[in-house]
């Protein structure tokens, strides 16, 4: 009765154990007998479930994520195909541990810090003897064609009447191989080799002296210190976020939900049902009150490790886990970004792209309407897209309401749009935040405050919370100075709050300190953005529009769908009627479908400019899912050079997720 994903209610349990009474089956246990069997199970090799209390008063329940990294260590099917080192392979991207944020940028804490060779425990930022006979300090390690390289540090060693000990020259970096290590830090003090060099232990600093912080030089490393002889393995893993009905109606029931995958597995794994593991999901609690849970358990876990059982190598190991990405749809992502949405003048939660002012939009002055109409141009600068922090152009003048957006005005809004504006920067949007809650410690500073999320287009809701609640404690009041002790009054208000958010901030800044950007490696979402984007969106305005009333065209292209021959997609055959009928209730893999089949049912259908888009269209699609690359050189998307293919962290799994949260729900009420 216990099925992965499956849930049964009790009305459901009795039926299946009557069915198999009344069929002759001997020995049936009781439901009762089966409960009790499920909560021993339970106990010895489940999941704890840990409770927790937000900042904002909200209790919600949550997985231990170390008992379900421990479970993946131990399970074959899964360990098996994991990978916990980064890998070059080239031009050829079919991975995240070949992509570049892996590869090279991840923080070095995060990544696996050992290899294991010739009985021996190599890991970074400890010195060690190359075969050559140079002294070097790995600092990362990574794969290649099947053999283990590192890149390191060069040592210099410094010998004389007063000094004995090594420079670490970490200006210059040089790649070693596996086939070059000869004595590791654990076995300086007893090899030949090293008899003539000053002690391992002995580190200096840097070029200038300055202290050594890395490591404790004594000790070395300390996952070598922790491990004390077992294997040491880094656990990247996607997490993602998002919000689903609790219902089976229409009735929408709000369920914010966290999920993971391992990012370690490849392409063909880490999108099965299998491989996604439920963290934790709430009515009530909002997504980053809910992330707070989260970043306590990774954090401890990255202070100590997770101890697991490997079981390919049969011997317990120290894991390390961290975040590659945070996978959401576009407003979900936004809200983990502390960014203000789509619909905001800064749309973008990557960049600095800036779109019209709301309520803002320009016309023309007579004198440029008498230009227009004797034959004249309108100039480049005089439409609402806006670059900067640009004011109108000449020239132009407010309106309020909406102002007809004329054609030179859409060109112009499309190609800003597509632009890509500088990046933001973490350390900046964390700046605004803590000046935010500064200003909202002081009366009047309301307005100053909503200049400054409109103008840097971050809103962090998490911060609203409380920067509400310190203004609304002096709403009632009346004069500055009844006002200022309200706020200095409100429930010890303004410290007790400070209190509070201060811890959390520290808890947001240890999740900044592991090396995840909430603006950089939230990854562009293609179902969401793709598939229910503007492919929906085209769908909607062939069928309705383009299509629209003529029942004989329509009829046609039901009929195409229905014929389209669909075996080289390796999909089951269209229905044309319902593709056509029900265009605006569709799902991903139905706009996938119609992605591949659009140029061959629609031509002669649809005017030339739409079935010339489509046909774009449809070359665009597939390589956007392409889940194998074998030339980066020409697949210059940045977030599939930091990420791997887009295929990778595609949200499809994670939304057919979302019908076992809903069943669970149902079953728990």
């Amino acid at each position: 009765m216990h099925l992965p994903h499956s849930v049964f209610s009790q009305h459901q349990v009795d039926l299946l154990t009557w069915l198999l009474h009344i069929n002759g089956v001997s020995d049936v246990p009781s439901v009762r007998t089966l409960k009790i069997l499920e909560d021993g199970l339970q106990k010895i090799c489940g999941i704890e479930t840990l409770p927790f209390t937000g900042a904002f008063g909200h209790k919600y329940h949550m997985n231990s994520f170390s008992d379900i990294i421990a479970q993946e260590m131990a399970n074959p099917h899964v360990h098996s195909k994991l990978h916990f080192y980064p890998e070059d392979s080239g031009k050829q991207l079919n991975e995240a541990y070949q992509a570049q944020r892996w590869l090279k940028e991840m923080d070095t804490t995060q990544l696996t810090p050992m290899i294991q060779l010739y009985n021996q425990d190599f890991f970074i930022f400890e010195p060690t003897l190359l075969s050559g006979g140079q002294v070097c300090m790995p600092i990362r390690w990574f794969q290649h064609k099947g053999m283990f390289f590192a890149k390191a540090w060069s040592l210099r060693a410094v010998v004389n009447d007063t000094r004995c000990g090594w420079i670490v020259e970490g200006h210059r970096e040089i790649e070693i191989s596996e086939a070059e290590l000869l004595v590791s830090f654990k076995n300086w003090g007893v090899s030949q080799s090293t008899f003539a060099l000053p002690p391992a232990q002995n580190i200096m600093g840097g070029l200038q002296l300055e202290p050594w912080t890395l490591t404790k030089p004594h000790e070395g490393n300390q996952w070598h210190a922790l491990a004390n002889g077992a294997r040491v393995y880094s656990f990247p893993i996607w997490l993602y976020c998002d919000d689903t009905s609790g219902n089976l109606s229409k009735c929408w029931n709000k369920h914010n939900s966290f999920l993971f995958t391992p990012a370690g597995l490849p392409h063909a794994a880490v999108h099965q049902e299998y491989n996604v593991h439920f963290l934790c999901t709430s009515n009530n609690a909002p997504p980053l009150e809910m992330l707070d849970g989260f970043v306590n358990q990774l954090g401890e876990a990255q202070e100590t490790g997770i101890w697991a059982w490997d079981c390919i190598h049969k011997e317990r190991v120290l894991v390390i886990p961290s975040v590659l990405a945070l996978l959401g749809d576009n407003p979900m992502q936004s809200e983990l970004a502390c960014h203000v949405g789509s619909m905001g003048k800064y749309f973008c939660c990557i960049c600095n792209v800036k779109g019209h002012d709301s309520q803002e939009m320009t016309t023309t002055t007579a004198d440029e309407q008498t230009q227009e109409h004797s034959g004249g141009e309108r100039s480049d600068g005089q439409n609402s897209v806006r670059s900067g922090e640009e004011g109108f152009t000449p020239g132009t003048r407010k309106l309020r309401g909406k102002a007809k957006e004329t054609m030179a005005d859409m060109v112009a809004h499309i190609k800003w749009f597509v632009n890509v504006g500088e990046p933001h920067q973490k350390e900046q949007s964390i700046d605004e935040l803590k000046s935010m809650f500064t200003m909202a410690s002081s009366i009047g500073n309301q307005t100053k405050i909503k200049n400054i999320k409109t103008s840097t287009g971050l809103k962090d809701r998490y911060l609203d919370y409380f920067l509400d609640g310190m203004a609304s404690s002096y709403k009632k009041k009346h004069g500055n100075s009844s006002k200022q002790q309200a706020l200095e009054e409100f429930p010890c208000v303004a410290y007790q709050r400070y209190v509070k958010f201060s811890s959390c901030t520290k808890k947001k800044i240890k999740l900044k300190l592991t090396g995840l950007n909430p603006h950089s490696d939230t990854p562009v979402e293609v179902l969401h953005t793709v598939l229910l984007g503007f492919v929906k969106y085209f769908w909607r305005d062939a069928v309705n529009i383009r299509i629209g009333k003529n029942k004989i065209k329509k009829e046609l292209l039901e009929t195409h769908l229905s014929s389209f021959d669909t075996t080289g997609l390796e999909i089951p055959p269209l229905s044309g009627h319902t593709l056509v009928q029900y265009a605006g209730s569709l799902v991903g893999h139905d706009f996938w479908a119609i992605a591949q089949a659009a140029p061959f049912v629609l031509h002669g259908l649809v005017p030339d400019e739409c079935y010339s888009t489509w046909v774009a269209l449809s070359k665009l699609i597939p390589l956007i899912w392409q889940s194998e690359i074998d030339d980066i050189d020409v697949h210059l998307v940045k977030h599939i050079h930091w990420f791997g293919p887009a295929a990778l962290f595609a949200t499809e799994a994670f939304e057919s997720f979302n019908a076992v949260i809903r069943a669970k729900s149902i079953h728990s009420n």
